[in-house]
C-alpha cells in the first residue's frame, strides 16, 4: 500500500472518531451526554489506529473505530452514571479514589491468597503425576484435577477482567478531568497505576495456573 492510500485508510477511522467527539462542542449538550460522547470519541480513535495497524486499509480502520467507539461509549456511560450520584466533580473524584484504593487492597489480598493456592496446587499436581506413573492414579483422577484448575483459572480471569474494567473507567475519568482538580486527578492516577500492577500480577497468576494444568495433560 502506498503512502497516499495509507493516509486515506487511517483517515477513514479518524473521521468517524472526530464525528463522535465533535458533538461535545454543542452548547446544549449535558455533562452526562458529553461524557458519553468523549468516551466514544477516544475509543474510536484508539480503535481506528488498531484496526488500521491490523488490517492496513480503510475498512480495517473504520471497523476498528466502530468497535472502539462502542466500547468507549460504554465507558463514558458508566462514568456519567457515577457522576450523577455526586454534587460536584470533587466529590466524584474522591469517591473514585476511595474505590480504586479499596480495589487495590482487595486485589493484593487476592493475589497473595492465589500464590498460596498455586504453591499447593503445584505440589498436588506433582504428587498426582507421580501416582499416575506408578499406576496408583487413573486418567479420571487427572481429569478431575484439571477441572478443578479450569474453575480456578476462570475465577482468576473473572477477577482480572473486573479490575481491567475499573482501570479503563479510571482512564476515562482522568482523560476528561478538569484542570482545577489536578490534586484529585494526581491521586487517582497514582492509585490507577497501582491497579494496573495488580492486574499484571493476576495475569501472571493465571499463566502459572494454566502451566500447572498443562502438566496434567497426557
Amino acid at each position: 500500500m502506498n503512502r497516499i492510500n495509507s493516509k486515506r485508510a487511517l483517515a477513514a477511522g479518524v473521521v468517524l472518531a472526530l464525528t463522535l467527539t465533535g458533538c461535545d462542542t454543542m452548547p446544549t449538550m449535558s455533562d452526562q451526554n458529553r461524557t458519553k460522547a468523549e468516551g466514544a470519541g477516544v475509543g474510536a480513535l484508539v480503535g481506528a489506529a488498531v484496526g488500521y495497524a491490523v488490517g492496513g486499509d480503510a475498512k480495517g480502520a473504520a471497523i476498528g473505530a466502530a468497535i472502539g467507539g462502542a466500547a468507549g461509549f460504554a465507558l463514558g456511560n458508566e462514568v456519567a452514571k457515577r457522576k450523577q450520584q455526586y454534587a460536584n466533580e470533587e466529590a466524584f473524584l474522591e469517591a473514585e479514589i476511595a474505590r480504586t484504593e479499596r480495589l487495590n487492597q482487595e486485589a493484593l489480598a487476592y493475589h497473595r491468597k492465589t500464590k498460596e493456592e498455586i504453591a499447593q496446587l503445584d505440589r498436588e499436581t506433582d504428587k498426582l503425576r507421580d501416582s499416575y506413573k506408578k499406576g496408583k492414579a487413573s486418567e479420571k483422577d487427572l481429569r478431575k484435577k484439571q477441572k478443578e484448575l479450569d474453575q480456578r483459572i476462570a475465577k482468576n480471569e473473572e477477577k482480572r477482567k473486573e479490575l481491567q474494567k475499573e482501570y479503563e473507567i479510571n482512564q476515562q475519568v482522568l482523560a476528561e478531568g478538569s484542570k482545577g482538580n489536578d490534586k484529585y486527578l494526581d491521586r487517582l492516577e497514582k492509585e490507577n497505576r497501582q491497579l494496573k500492577e495488580q492486574i499484571g500480577k493476576l495475569q501472571k497468576d493465571g499463566e502459572q495456573l494454566a502451566q500447572i494444568n498443562e502438566r496434567l495433560s497426557i
